[in-house]
């Protein structure tokens, strides 16, 4: 799962970055800097990440309970960052119309073509791709939150199996 989220940030990335590349003249300010807001939750999801396989290696509790605090901490950061890029790159705003020729000069790719138009498949698929990223992060949150159960059980037989007696020698 953690894997996945890599992944899925990685994507986000990547498009964030190539938009930003080849339109950003077409663009708002606050356009933007929704999308460097949502290209920063992101790697901020992907450095989490490596601590989460960090955590898995080495199987500790202080590592996993990180890992899984961050991720909680970056999901509402996600929503909220992926929803107001949909809104800011997929409707027109008052201060910048949406200059469809002028864009299409700029397009050489079809990519960019379909977001200088703004289609429906475009706007469906980036839709999809954000409600299946957030319910992978939910199901790395409750996976994150079984492995961190699953350590303090063991901690707790191991604890039970050689107890760990006072450091300052009273021990009755």
């Amino acid at each position: 799962m953690i894997a996945l989220c890599l992944s899925l940030s990685a994507i986000f990335d990547t498009v964030g970055i190539i938009i930003l590349k080849k339109i950003t003249s077409q663009m708002t300010q606050l356009q933007q800097l929704a999308v460097w807001f949502n290209i920063f939750v992101y790697v901020f999801l992907i450095i989490s990440g490596f601590l989460g396989i960090y955590a898995c290696i080495v199987k500790k509790r202080s590592a996993a309970s990180l890992f899984t605090s961050l991720v909680i901490a970056q999901f509402p950061f996600s929503v909220a960052s992926g929803a107001l890029c949909l809104y800011l790159l997929f409707n027109n705003t008052s201060s910048q119309p949406w200059d469809t020729d002028k864009c299409m000069a700029i397009a050489f790719d079809r990519f960019t073509r379909d977001l200088c138009q703004k289609t429906d498949l475009l706007k469906g698929l980036s839709i999809a791709t954000l409600v299946v990223t957030w319910l992978v992060e939910i199901m790395t949150i409750l996976m994150a939150n079984v492995f961190l159960s699953q350590l303090r059980e063991e901690a707790a037989r191991l604890d039970m199996l050689d107890p760990k007696y006072d450091r300052d020698g009273y021990d009755c």
